[in-house]
């Protein structure tokens, strides 16, 4: 029963620290920066955080060297599809800010077309937009 369930137990080992979709390595170099005892993990989208000794960092998951993607399970359809989220959500937010900036344009004109009244109220006078 032990030699049966030994190999079960190592396998698992290996198997589970791709499904988490992390995984640890004592020096990892992006670019400039050297991280000591880092935990890259990945949990969707196009960045990835990378926890160190020093702290935390996230990092485009395209600076990452093909084997860590690898092991982290990001594919190439996985990083096009996710790309083409971002380009949806940029899009949305554009059309959102733009239509903003129409609104803010006609409250501006309409302050501007407004006319000055002074107002009375019980003796007291006072400037007024209408």
């Amino acid at each position: 029963m032990k030699s049966f369930l030994f190999p079960i137990l190592f396998a698992a080992c290996f198997v589970l620290p791709a499904v988490a979709n992390e995984i640890t390595i004592p020096k990892l170099t992006i670019g400039n920066d050297t991280y000591k005892n880092a935990t890259i993990s990945y949990k969707g989208g196009l960045t990835a955080k990378i926890s160190h000794d020093e702290g935390t960092k996230s990092v485009p998951v395209s600076k990452l060297t093909p084997e860590h993607q690898t092991a982290l399970g990001i594919t190439p359809e996985i990083i096009s599809e996710e790309t083409s989220k971002a380009e949806v959500q940029q899009k949305a937010t554009a059309e959102r800010l733009t239509k903003l900036r129409k609104l803010q344009e006609q409250k501006q004109e309409e302050l501007a077309w407004s006319e000055e009244y002074t107002v009375i109220v019980y003796g007291h006078t006072k400037d007024a937009v209408f």
